[in-house]
């Protein structure tokens, strides 16, 4: 969870402009995080991400998926992207390699 409504203040030497943007809260970082990354500034924004950060579909928000039965085929599409990655031959010998550590 990317709470940007949080106010607590930023330890000083974390404080900093990036892109014109100051940092002073804790929810400054993430808001600048996720627009960053994910190319928005929504709230609430669900991301899936896989274990390497990356996307497993696309974003699921209040406007898009206010739907009890959209976001439930939102949920069970990441779900999918999931296995699916999970099963594909790249993933299986990363995950055989870390279990055999």
């Amino acid at each position: 969870s990317l709470h940007v409504d949080d106010k607590k203040k930023l330890p000083k030497e974390e404080v900093k402009e990036i892109d014109g943007f100051l940092m002073k809260t804790v929810g400054n970082k993430w808001s600048y995080f996720q627009r960053k990354n994910y190319g928005s500034n929504s709230q609430p924004q669900y991301i899936l991400l896989d274990e390497n950060e990356q996307m497993l579909t696309i974003d699921a928000s209040y406007e898009k998926h206010w739907k009890i039965t959209d976001f439930l085929a939102w949920l069970n599409n990441g779900l999918e992207a999931y296995e699916e990655r999970k099963n594909a031959p790249v993933f299986r010998s990363l995950v055989s390699k870390v279990e055999g550590i």
